[in-house]
């Protein structure tokens, strides 16, 4: 993982909300955890077929590392104390199994997104003081996307609450808002972990600047360390074959994910509006997202339909493969700075897939950012469409075309 994360001898607990085989960002980033540790592992996890596909490649990830996965029963949800609670007890009380048991687990991995994961981890850790606790933040727990606290409000009479705001009393720990699940499991972890793990350092600075107890922001200053999302080596990318084959001659950009509202890709389709008819003939933008069909309406309204093609999100490592074959793989900031927010703490979890793969990268980058400072083929302003129109049209003319790692 890194130099400044040093784990003791042994198989490690790994507590994740979500994790393989279902479909989602936060399993998939754990599972490339758990391989990138290289360590043998028990997993801890949540049946989220009410919400979330199956894709059984997504279990080659991790692979033999994971010896044993208990999928626990209970309620699905992303945010709603009714279904963080039953998890952490549910969790709790299985990992008591494990650590009373020959060859218990000398440490564990936590990681939110979802809550549910390090809350149900501070439990476990609470129970077991010489267990050594490493918790991820994929992002801001508190703040939501446009800088505003984001809230998860306890049950009344909640016995987790409850133990939660206790372990923070007891340490002289003081929350803003202790009916709020998210501020409390972001207090508890750091206070309780003995690493804490950000993505990238604008992340840290954001949400060590938000703690309301100056005793966590010293341990964070302590404890905190940033860890960049792993990228699998590249044997992953040939494991599935390309599913569709790219027509020879125009240069190929790619754009794989969900679009958001700070987060999509209007200001790229506005570009290719901007292109003569014969400039966009040498060029194919390939979006594969959860709504395929908003892309085509939004590019038939632009009359760009002719260069854009749009399809549903592909499994994980048909993904991969695809990317492969891709001349250039689109990522965009999340748009931070209209919402007033002093600092962008995200940094997309694709990037992490994008630089392992042979096609380049075009980053849609806010001044400032960590997504601003990568090495990166090509980077052009978040809200500048004609910055990349101009970048469009060099592709166009084979004077931007950029060679294949």
């Amino acid at each position: 993982m890194t130099g400044d994360v040093v784990l003791p001898d042994g198989d490690g607990l790994v507590v994740s909300y979500c994790f393989p085989p279902y479909a989602d960002t936060a399993g998939i980033v754990a599972a490339k955890r758990v391989r990138e540790l290289g360590r043998r592992v028990r997993v801890l996890s949540n049946a989220m077929d009410a919400t979330r596909a199956v894709d059984r490649g997504l279990e080659r990830i991790a692979g033999d590392l994971v010896t044993e996965d208990v999928t626990l029963a209970t309620p699905t949800g992303f945010a709603t104390w009714e279904t963080i609670e039953p998890f952490a007890v549910a969790a709790r009380a299985r990992a008591a199994t494990w650590l009373d048991g020959p060859g218990a687990p000398t440490w564990m991995y936590s990681r939110a997104q979802f809550a549910a994961s390090n809350v149900a981890a501070a439990l476990i850790a609470a129970d077991r003081p010489g267990l050594t606790w490493v918790a991820e933040f994929s992002d801001p727990l508190s703040a939501d996307v446009r800088g505003r606290v984001r809230r998860s409000p306890t049950d009344p009479g909640s016995a987790v609450a409850d133990e939660l705001r206790a372990l923070l009393a007891d340490a002289g720990v003081e929350v803003a808002d202790t009916e709020n699940g998210y501020e409390l499991c972001e207090a508890v972890t750091f206070l309780r972990a003995d690493r804490v793990l950000f993505t990238n350092d604008r992340q840290r600075a954001f949400m060590t600047g938000r703690c309301h107890d100056a005793s966590l922001r010293t341990r964070l200053d302590e404890v905190g360390v940033v860890v960049p999302h792993p990228t699998l080596d590249r044997s992953f990318y040939a494991l599935e074959k390309p599913v569709v084959t790219l027509e020879p001659g125009p240069v190929h950009v790619a754009y794989f994910g969900n679009l958001y509202a700070n987060r999509g890709l209007e200001d790229l389709l506005d570009a290719f509006a901007l292109l003569a008819p014969e400039e966009r003939r040498r060029l194919r933008f390939h979006v594969f997202t959860a709504r395929p069909q908003d892309v085509t309406d939004a590019a038939a309204a632009r009359g760009v339909a002719d260069v854009v093609r749009a399809a549903p999100a592909l499994p994980y490592l048909e993904f991969l493969a695809l990317s492969d074959t891709m001349d250039l793989l689109v990522v965009t900031d999340a748009d931070t700075r209209s919402q007033g927010m002093p600092v962008n703490p995200f940094l997309p979890s694709k990037v992490s897939d994008y630089l392992g793969s042979s096609a380049r990268i075009w980053a849609v980058v806010e001044e400032g950012s960590a997504l601003s400072e990568l090495d990166v083929a090509l980077r052009t302003p978040v809200g500048h469409v004609t910055a990349a129109a101009v970048a469009l049209a060099r592709l166009a003319a084979g004077t931007g075309a950029v060679p294949r790692r």
